[in-house]
């Protein structure tokens, strides 16, 4: 019998069709092929083009904020160079090595870095700006010339020296941004010209490709996608992310302009969700593990929002959602999405933290283009990310004032330094039972703000000022450490700082120095990382924290405890202690299960040589619990609140 015979219905149809398609392209449209390729090929590399030309209008922005960056770091060490003696060799270092960084920019921002991928430009408009008598590359040499000066002067303090300094300083923060922003402006309307050109070509063979395709389609194209077996249902995949399942961004979009369309009802808002800390989960477990946490938070997406909602994934992390409500209601609704991502998520093996931040957009005029609402709820949302991440932030209508709130908290605190509003408090930690007083924790204060300390940290990290909060509080510890060395009950001192700090070395100094004073009045420093390690991705750091401990710096780090990601990476860190917040335990597992998370941690703590503190206690009671359970330290309201040095020793003398 003949196997062709036997053979199913839709075997024998592909057996046939193979055939005939071979046959009728070899002998009849083989050439309208060839030209539909040659057509698509160049389509291609005029996209290229345009790809390039795009990019390198991004990298002249990237290299042009690295010298707004780079200016602002010399400006402050100068500064710091004539107010700060102690650590004047340090300043010095540090100075040379941004004046060198500073011009290796600046001649890649003049003569095309093929790493940072930066063309040559050929502009004359952005050659006279950068290499005229007045231009960009005159007024930063001039600048570094005279930074370098500075940097070698024997004495910063003298008049002269602080005058130059002071022009330096105005000077980095008035003529040079407004050149660097004349010569990206520039830069950018080059490549818009040529952009513009290059779409003209793409337009041109897209049009003479489709032309081609539509003569042909009636005797090549339709008879070519029957005889493969293409479906409604295979077309209708360009309409889904395949990894969650929500609309794509091409649907989402088509979605969004339906709803500009429609008859005036509530106003409609757009939702760009980009999840924080997620190109960490794929570093460290895989693309499998991130695709696991973005189909978990589509899912906690979709429980948040009202039926009348649409929602899609339009980029790697990136989430928006459309829907017509009013104001407070949206508002809630961005909080809720923040709100779901505080739990872990779930991940093959560990769990993984993330979080959202959150960008909000109106569409409150006549002709709202979905493009441009879209692109609105996108910049909020950088601007949440600016603004420390997991918050809401709503698009104003003016491009400009994107970001004012955290320029103008980062000002003030700027002012509250050099004003003196700063001070220091101190939280009492205890041993678990006893209730002894074993140490304390040196917290920073906000004369008249309500702001936490978390907020101060955030707001510090944000605006590049934690190094200086930093300098602030080891210095308030440095003049306080007699009278704490007297406080009975007192043996360890305890200071909150970041990563950011570890790496500046004049900080690194000043905390060399306080080590070396502590032990001399009987006192043991210590240091709490208030950012988790594993999320930190420059790792440069822990040779830092190395040295220091061999100087006799005891090491702590926060949020351990709240699932197997820390355990995970528990061993590999440079550690004394760690810190568990017993509100986010509970919170995350729940009371019944808390205990055991606990007694895990302290049972896995302890076969490294680590000690475990419990921050957060709330209630008294839970102090014995926490003894029986092995924990070495407890902290929080139940044992007492930050308080003033003075109201310390009144605290822990009545003990």
């Amino acid at each position: 019998m003949d196997e062709r015979a036997g053979a199913t219905p839709s075997a024998r149809v592909h057996t046939t069709n193979a055939g005939e398609l071979g046959r009728v392209l070899r002998a009849r449209y083989l050439p309208a092929l060839v030209v539909v390729a040659l057509l698509a090929v160049a389509g291609h590399l005029a996209l290229a083009r345009v790809l390039s030309l795009q990019d390198d209008g991004a990298a002249a922005v990237n290299v042009s904020g690295r010298q707004r960056m780079l200016s602002q770091r010399i400006a402050l060490h100068l500064v710091l160079l004539r107010t700060d003696p102690e650590n004047e060799g340090a300043h010095r270092e540090e100075l040379d090595r941004l004046i060198e960084l500073m011009q290796r920019s600046q001649r890649a921002l003049l003569l095309g870095d093929a790493e940072l991928g930066l063309s040559a430009t050929d502009s004359d408009e952005v050659l006279e700006l950068l290499r005229g008598p007045e231009g960009l590359d005159a007024r930063v040499e001039t600048f570094l010339g005279a930074a370098r000066e500075l940097a070698r002067e024997p004495d910063p303090t003298s008049e002269d020296a602080v005058r130059r300094s002071d022009e330096l300083v105005a000077e980095a923060r008035g003529p040079l941004l407004e050149e660097l922003d004349a010569v990206v402006g520039a830069f950018q309307r080059d490549v818009e010209a040529d952009l513009g050109l290059m779409w003209l070509v793409s337009v041109g063979l897209m049009v003479g490709t489709l032309a081609t395709v539509a003569i042909e389609w009636r005797v090549v194209f339709r008879p070519l996608t029957r005889r493969l077996g293409l479906t409604t249902e295979q077309l209708e995949l360009a309409d889904t992310d395949v990894v969650t399942g929500l609309w794509s961004r091409r649907r989402f979009l088509a979605e969004l302009r339906s709803l500009l369309e429609e008859h005036p009802g509530p106003t409609l808002w757009v939702l760009y969700c980009d999840l924080d800390g997620f190109k960490g989960v794929n570093d460290t477990y895989g693309h499998d593990a991130g695709d696991e946490v973005l189909r978990s938070f589509a899912e906690r997406l979709v429980t948040v929002l009202p039926p009348d909602a649409i929602a899609g994934r339009v980029g790697g992390d990136e989430f928006v959602v459309a829907v017509r409500r009013d104001r407070s209601e949206v508002e809630a609704l961005a909080a809720a999405i923040v709100s779901s991502t505080r739990r872990p998520f779930a991940i093959t093996g560990a769990e993984a933290e993330v979080g959202t931040s959150v960008g909000i957009a109106a569409a409150r005029r006549e002709g709202e283009t979905a493009d441009r609402l879209l692109s609105q709820a996108d910049r909020a949302m950088y601007t949440a990310k600016r603004d420390g991440k997991g918050v809401v932030r709503l698009f104003d209508g003016d491009a400009r004032r994107i970001g004012t709130p955290r320029a103008s908290a980062a000002a003030e605190l700027s002012a509250a330094l050099a004003a003196g509003e700063l001070g220091l408090h101190y939280r009492t930690i205890v041993e678990p039972g006893s209730a002894r007083a074993i140490g304390v924790e040196a917290v920073v204060t906000w004369d008249e703000r309500d702001r936490t300390q978390r907020e101060i940290v955030d707001l510090a990290i944000g605006s590049g000022l934690d190094p200086v909060v930093a300098s602030f509080a080891i210095e308030e510890v440095r003049a306080q450490l007699s009278a704490l060395a007297a406080v009975p009950g007192v043996a360890e001192l305890v200071l909150d700082l970041t990563t950011n700090v570890l790496l500046d070395a004049a900080t690194v100094q000043r905390l060399r120095s306080l080590i070396d004073d502590a032990h001399r009045v009987g006192l043991r420093l210590g240091i709490d990382i208030v950012e988790h390690p594993t999320a930190v991705r420059d790792q440069r750091y822990l040779p830092v924290v190395r040295e220091l401990r061999e100087r006799g710096l005891t090491v702590a780090v926060e949020g351990f405890g709240t699932g197997p990601a820390s355990l995970i990476h528990l061993g590999s860190l440079p550690l004394d202690v760690v810190k568990v917040d017993l509100a986010a335990v509970t919170e995350t597992l729940g009371e019944p299960h808390t205990e055991v998370a606990l007694r895990g941690l302290v049972e896995v703590a302890r076969s490294l040589d680590v000690d475990v503190v419990v921050d957060d206690v709330a209630d008294p009671a839970a102090l014995d619990r926490l003894a029986d359970i092995g924990c070495r330290g407890a902290q929080g309201p139940a044992v007492s609140p930050p308080m003033s040095l003075d109201d310390l020793v009144t605290s822990l003398a009545s003990r």
